[in-house]
């Protein structure tokens, strides 16, 4: 006889447990192969609500994921906007730069241009201040050689008077040269004081002349220095000097030809008193003759300086139209520099215009965007922080279920661990009692019966092994099953399309898998009468055994039959215990696999119906047992057991 292996491992306390505390000694029967289909199930239906959830976390976590891509694609978008703001503002930057540079350009220039005109301007200023200072000077110069031409036209005139006047008072100085002999002397030194200051004036008589020459000098070097504009102002200011100082010369000489002038009086006036003596009124006369030929030499180069003058003048004239031409074309260019001036200013003031409106544009729409951004900032901020402990609080609401499931469950396995210990020690004491009970009465029987049986046991085996085979795929396609969610969890909604292809499937076979239920519950029925037919066999063995222990015959012809007949029933088809139990196990699973929720009501009441069941069997098997003393019927109930387990 095989002992039957657990497809699944059963828990650590369970398997350190003692073979005698978890199977039947007599037997080998496991007590605990129930309690596997029932850990078994518990943990599908876990399995299946940790799907559920996972499958509804996923779909939240899908929905976070979107909305937070969402919200970075937002971010990413703004981020790129304010990117273009700043090349934006950074090109406008850029741009009023090099407007500024252009404007500081424009203002070096126009500074330059300012000064250049101020500076034209004083030039200008200046230059007309000479030009009028030497028209003046010019001009006086020209009413002073007027003057002059007039003077020495009566000078010309008083020679002439004086001439005739001096044929008129050679008589009278005839008669006076004998009343003047007296004043010869005195007459001769005054002669000798008038020779000296004679020599004297002769003498700076080329002293002038050198200066007149130095003046010509200077005059044609002033017209050389007036062809440059930088060189005017020295040259202005030595030439204002020069006629100054010849102005000067000039009034000296007007001075020294009064005095003259005021002697030749006196000389008339001492020659018309005082004529003594012809020879020195002679030497008088060639001296004054030589005089007059002195000064008429003098009015000769006064009159070519002053036609020297005049030239030099029309040159001055000439320079002075030239210098207005030169002053107009400034102006004009001044003129021009001003209308370009203004031209600049207005541009300026657009572009000033322009810049602040810019400026005003450009701020408002930084503030605009800095707000928007701002805002979204927020919102995504506080969307981000909403799912943020939403997550969280989901988190913890489901790590607490968790541990209350947990929590529950142990508390419910320990509770179903306890119960089944006690049952099975309770069974086990029973059976030990029945056994030892059993091996005292009929020890000849049993083995009658052990060697005839085994043949049955070989066949049981058989069948035994087949379902155990069913049982293995039924638990391999339990694990693919697992598996197959597993991967539909991670891959996705096109997996689980299939996997609801295969529910659907599972459904029809789960229909079919009722409607042979169905089959097998109207076979219970007919099964339940044989079952009692074999309770009333079993009576009859009792009965028999009774007799052979009070006899001491053998009562084989009674137990032959009876056995045969329970050969034919256990070859026929599956009892209808067995077919309870598989009804029990399909019912369990229909509604999971068609995606069915059980609550904890449905759990509850799953386990009281199935302590009401156990308790039912144990019943039925002590009512049995009461019935049927001997080895036999001991032998065909352990059959039983392991043929259905």
């Amino acid at each position: 006889m095989e002992i039957h292996i657990p497809s699944y491992p059963l828990p650590l306390e369970i398997q350190q447990m003692d073979h005698s505390e978890k199977a039947c000694r007599y037997c080998g029967v496991s007590y605990l192969i129930l309690h596997e289909f029932q850990r078994l199930q518990e943990h599908l239906r876990e399995v299946e609500k940790e799907l559920e959830q996972e499958r509804g976390s996923g779909e939240r976590e899908r929905t976070l994921r979107e909305e937070l891509q969402e919200v970075y694609t937002h971010l990413e978008e703004l981020k790129a906007s304010v990117l273009q703001q700043e090349e934006t503002t950074r090109a406008l930057d850029l741009q009023l730069c090099v407007v500024t540079r252009e404007m500081e350009s424009v203002k070096a220039e126009k500074k330059t241009a300012i000064t250049e005109l101020e500076n034209e301007r004083t030039c200008r200023l200046h230059l007309r201040s000479r030009f009028v200072q030497q028209q003046w000077l010019l001009r006086e110069a020209l009413a002073l050689l007027h003057s002059s031409q007039a003077e020495m036209t009566t000078v010309k005139n008083q020679f002439t008077h004086f001439l005739e006047t001096w044929e008129n008072s050679k008589a009278l100085i005839q008669q006076s040269c004998i009343s003047a002999g007296a004043e010869c002397a005195r007459l001769k030194q005054q002669v000798v004081s008038l020779q000296v200051e004679l020599k004297r004036l002769q003498v700076e008589v080329p002293n002038m002349k050198s200066c007149l020459d130095a003046a010509e000098e200077q005059i044609l070097q002033l017209e050389n220095q007036v062809q440059t504009q930088k060189l005017l102002q020295n040259q202005n200011q030595e030439a204002q000097i020069l006629i100054q100082d010849l102005r000067e010369e000039v009034r000296t000489l007007k001075i020294d030809l009064q005095n003259s002038m005021h002697e030749q009086e006196h000389v008339k006036k001492l020659l018309e008193i005082k004529s003594v003596e012809k020879e020195d009124l002679q030497m008088l006369w060639s001296e004054q003759t030589a005089t007059t030929e002195r000064l008429s030499r003098d009015l000769r180069e006064k009159e070519e300086n002053w036609l020297s003058c005049q030239q030099r003048c029309k040159s001055m004239q000439e320079q002075l139209s030239a210098w207005q031409q030169k002053e107009e074309e400034v102006t004009r260019r001044l003129e021009w520099a001003e209308g370009e001036i203004k031209d600049l200013r207005v541009t300026r003031s657009t572009l000033l215009q322009e810049r602040e409106e810019l400026k005003r544009t450009h701020v408002g729409e930084l503030e605009k965007l800095e707000e928007s951004f701002r805002t979204r900032l927020k919102a995504a901020e506080e969307q981000s922080s909403k799912m943020e402990a939403f997550l969280q609080q989901k988190q913890a609401e489901q790590d607490k279920q968790l541990k209350q499931q947990e929590m529950e469950l142990r508390r419910e396995a320990d509770i179903e661990l306890d119960i089944q210990r006690q049952k099975n020690q309770e069974l086990f004491n029973k059976y030990q009692s029945e056994k030892q009970q059993l091996q005292n009465k009929i020890p000849a029987l049993i083995h009658s019966a052990v060697q005839e049986l085994h043949e049955e046991l070989a066949v049981l085996q058989e069948r035994i092994k087949e379902q155990e085979e069913e049982m293995k795929q039924f638990g391999e396609s339990a694990s693919q099953r697992q598996h197959q969610l597993l991967e539909e969890r991670r891959t996705g909604e096109a997996q689980l399309q299939s996997a609801l292809q295969e529910l659907q499937q599972k459904t029809q076979e789960l229909n079919q898998a009722q409607s042979n239920i169905q089959q097998l519950k109207e076979e219970r029925a007919t099964l339940q009468e044989e079952c009692e037919d074999f309770i009333e066999t079993m009576r009859v063995l009792y009965n028999s055994t009774l007799c052979v222990s009070s006899d001491k015959s053998a009562t084989a012809g009674q137990i032959i039959p009876i056995l045969d007949k329970l050969k034919k029933k256990v070859e026929e088809e599956d009892s209808a215990f067995k077919r309870a139990i598989k009804e029990k196990i399909w019912t369990d699973l229909s509604p999971r696999n068609t995606g069915g929720e059980v609550t904890q009501e449905e759990k509850g009441e799953e386990l009281l119906r199935q302590e009401e069941e156990q308790e039912e069997e144990e019943h039925w098997f002590t009512e049995n047992r009461k019935t049927s003393s001997s080895s036999s019927t001991c032998k065909i109930w352990t059959l039983l057991l392991t043929y259905l387990y």
